[in-house]
């Protein structure tokens, strides 16, 4: 494959507002990835269960008495569907992908699910992969890299050797007495979590999840960027902004 692999990961709560998925802001990030014309993109996309969550809060449902797997199965198509129409406009195709603990854990099926991302690329086809939660999400919980969607895209960007993973949420980065931390190095991010004790309201990511994930990828030698997904994702890649973690 010519083309470097960059994994993006966007968290839930990028992608919902309070009606429910924002197509508008999804729209905007399908054109800044198709604009990294100089790589090809993985994109790990969140929102499942909040998007479920907004359905059910509009259809009336009792909150409590639903659990998040069925959240996500509520969510998963419009999330797909989002995605789809917001790469069409961009005159690009994407197709999602629903993970399990077989395909990332499993030697056969592991290189299956690498060939299959890989094969999407050549033909320019932009690969959208979340957790099947609905299924497997206590299972993922227990894998060793994070059972979140953190943790998933720091998987596959080390299982197609991406140079670049960008860990993309609503904040600027890692922040340490309201500064970003411009820089961290993979023996550094043990350190840093113990100051992290914040979780996101929509997900189930974290800058404790993210720092996780980061370490896991860093170490096998991917560059990771933590940032605000309302920046330039070209300036992202270049390090200009958020948390850069290095081996």
């Amino acid at each position: 494959m010519d083309k470097e692999i960059v994994v993006i990961k966007l968290g839930s709560s990028c992608l919902v507002n309070d009606e429910g998925l924002d197509q508008a802001k999804i729209n905007g990030y399908a054109e800044q990835i198709t604009s990294l014309d100089q790589f090809s993109p993985i994109v790990v996309s969140s929102g499942a269960v909040a998007a479920g969550r907004r359905i059910a809060e509009q259809s009336g449902l009792v909150m409590q008495k639903l659990p998040s797997q069925a959240l996500a199965m509520l969510g998963s198509a419009g999330i797909s569907e989002a995605w789809r129409i917001a790469f069409a406009h961009q005159d690009i195709l994407s197709g999602q992908l629903l993970v399990t603990h077989r395909e990332i854990d499993d030697a056969d099926e592991g290189q299956s699910l690498k060939n299959a991302l890989n094969i999407n690329a050549e033909h320019g086809i932009i690969s959208v992969l979340n957790e099947n939660d609905a299924l497997s999400q206590k299972e993922l919980k227990k894998l060793s890299y994070g059972g979140d969607n953190d943790g998933l895209a720091a998987h596959i960007a080390t299982l197609v050797g991406a140079k670049h993973l960008l860990l993309l949420t609503g904040v600027a980065g890692f922040l340490r007495e309201g500064t970003v931390v411009q820089s961290l190095q993979s023996h550094e991010i043990q350190s840093a979590l113990s100051e992290c004790y914040e979780s996101s309201n929509e997900g189930t990511g974290s800058m404790g999840s993210k720092l996780e994930a980061a370490e896991f990828a860093a170490k096998q030698g991917t560059t990771v960027t933590i940032a605000g997904a309302e920046e330039n994702f070209a300036k992202i890649i270049a390090h200009t902004v958020g948390t850069r973690i290095t081996r």
